[in-house]
C-alpha cells in the first residue's frame, strides 16, 4: 500500500531474509556511518549548484506557502485581467478563462503541497521510522509483527487505497492528509529497518552491548544517530511522492474542497487548452519544478552523506 518504496540493496549480512529487506537503503538517497568509535564519518562529496538551486526553489515555495495570505497578490476568487490572457507584468503567468490570476493561483497552491510534504514526512519519520529502528534491532516476534504489518500495508495499490478511503469518508483537507500520510509509513519503516539491521552490528555498538548497556539504551544513544539522518533525507524523496499522489486525488477532483490545489488548476487547465494552455501548464510547471528539486536535495544529500563516497 505504500507509495514510497525504495528499490536497490545494501550489503546485510544476518540472514536472507533482513538483506533482502536491506535493499531500502541506497534509494532513500542517504547513508551516514560511525567509526568503529563512534564516531560519524566524514565524507569528501560536494553540494553542486543543483542543489543549492533546488534548496532555493524549496525555500520559495515554503515562504509562498506560510506568506500566501500577506503578500500583495491579486484575488484568486476575482477575476482581476482579461479572460485567457498570456503572460505579462500584470499576470506573470496570465489569466484561466475567467480572468484569474494564475500566478496568485500557485502561490497559494503552494500551501496544500506544504501541508501534504511535511504531513508525509513527520509522520513518516516519527511512526514508520521508530517502528523500523524496533523492528531491526529487537528482531524476534517484534520484528516480525512490525515487519508483517509493513507487508500487509505494501501489498495494497497505494492510489487505489487512497480512492477508496477519500470516497468513503469525503474529500477532506483532514482526509487527504492524514490518508497520504499514512501511505508514506511502510516506506519509511523499511528503510529504518534496513539501516538499523546494518548498523547494529557494528564494533561500537557491540562494545556498549558487552559494557553492559540497556539495550533501549543502546538503541538510542548508538544506533539512532546513525539512522535519523538517511531516514530524514529520505523524507525528501517520500515528500516529492505525496505531492504526486495528492495532485492525483485533485486532479480527479476527490481533495479538499474549496482549497487552492495544483492537481485541481491542473484539472480546470485541461479544458482550455486550445484558448489558455498556461491554465493547464502553469501549475504543471509549479508542481514539476517543485517535484524535482526535493528528488534532488534527497539525492545529493544522499551523495554527501554516504561513507563511501569519502575517507575519514
Amino acid at each position: 500500500m505504500a507509495l514510497f518504496q525504495p528499490d536497490e540493496a545494501t550489503g546485510v549480512d544476518r540472514d536472507p531474509e533482513a538483506a533482502a529487506d536491506a535493499e531500502v537503503v541506497i534509494s532513500a538517497g542517504a547513508r551516514t556511518s560511525r567509526t568503529d568509535h563512534g564516531k560519524p564519518v566524514r565524507t569528501g562529496a560536494r553540494l553542486d549548484i543543483v542543489f543549492w538551486l533546488s534548496v532555493l526553489w524549496v525555500a520559495a515555495v515554503l515562504f509562498s506557502a506560510l506568506f500566501a495570505n500577506v503578500l500583495h497578490l491579486q484575488p484568486t476568487d476575482t477575476p482581476s485581467g482579461p479572460p485567457s490572457a498570456g503572460p505579462s507584468w500584470a499576470h506573470p503567468f496570465g489569466t484561466d478563462n475567467i480572468g484569474l490570476d494564475l500566478f496568485s493561483l500557485c502561490v497559494h497552491g503552494a500551501r496544500m503541497a506544504t501541508i501534504i510534504a511535511l504531513s508525509t514526512a513527520a509522520l513518516g519519520i516519527v511512526v514508520g521510522g521508530l517502528s523500523g529502528l524496533v523492528a531491526g534491532f529487537y528482531h524476534g516476534v517484534i520484528e516480525q509483527v512490525l515487519m508483517w504489518v509493513t507487508d500487509v500495508m505494501l501489498a495494497f495499490p497505494a492510489l487505489v487505497f487512497a480512492l477508496a478511503v477519500v470516497s468513503f469518508a469525503g474529500a477532506s483537507l483532514t482526509t487527504v492528509v492524514i490518508t497520504i500520510a499514512v501511505l508514506g509509513i511502510p516506506g519509511f519503516a523499511r528503510v529504518g529497518r534496513a539501516l538499523t539491521l546494518s548498523h547494529s552490528q557494528r564494533p561500537f555498538v557491540m562494545a556498549s552491548q558487552a559494557m553492559g548497556a540497556r539495550k533501549s539504551r543502546t538503541m538510542f544513544r548508538e544506533v539512532l544517530p546513525n539512522v535519523i539522518v538517511p531516514v530524514a533525507t529520505y523524507a525528501a524523496l517520500a515528500a516529492a511522492l505525496a505531492i504526486i499522489a495528492e495532485g492525483a486525488l485533485a486532479f480527479l477532483g476527490l481533495s479538499a474542497p474549496d482549497v487552492v490545489d495544483w492537481g485541481a488548476m491542473i484539472n480546470q487547465g485541461k479544458d482550455q487548452l486550445y484558448q489558455a494552455p498556461q491554465a493547464a501548464f502553469a501549475p504543471m510547471l509549479v508542481m514539476f519544478l517543485t517535484i524535482v528539486s526535493l528528488n534532488f536535495l534527497g539525492e545529493r544529500l544522499g551523495a554527501v552523506l554516504d561513507p563511501r563516497q569519502g575517507q575519514l
